[in-house]
């Protein structure tokens, strides 16, 4: 079976776009779980729980380092001001 110069092309553009989907959902994921995690680390600090208080802010950051800041950011506004209702 060939497949042809134009199919190929539009295999690589699905590729391409199921990629990028992915990327979008994982970003939401990720800041959503982090949003989450704000209130926890605030209810451990309010209790006094340092410890726990610094490894949920331990892995805050390494959920937002997984992402490119700007788009962090953005979808941070976005869950955050969604939230304000």
């Amino acid at each position: 079976m060939n497949i042809t110069k134009p199919a190929i092309h539009r295999v690589q553009n699905l590729g391409l776009q199921m990629a990028l989907l992915r990327s979008k959902d994982q970003l939401q994921g990720d800041v959503s779980t982090y949003i989450e995690w704000l209130q926890l680390q605030a209810d451990a600090v309010e209790d006094d729980e340092l410890a726990l208080a610094s490894s949920i802010g331990r892995s805050m950051r390494q959920l937002r380092e997984k992402h490119d800041p700007e788009k962090w950011l953005r979808e941070f506004h976005r869950q955050d001001t969604a939230n304000d209702f």
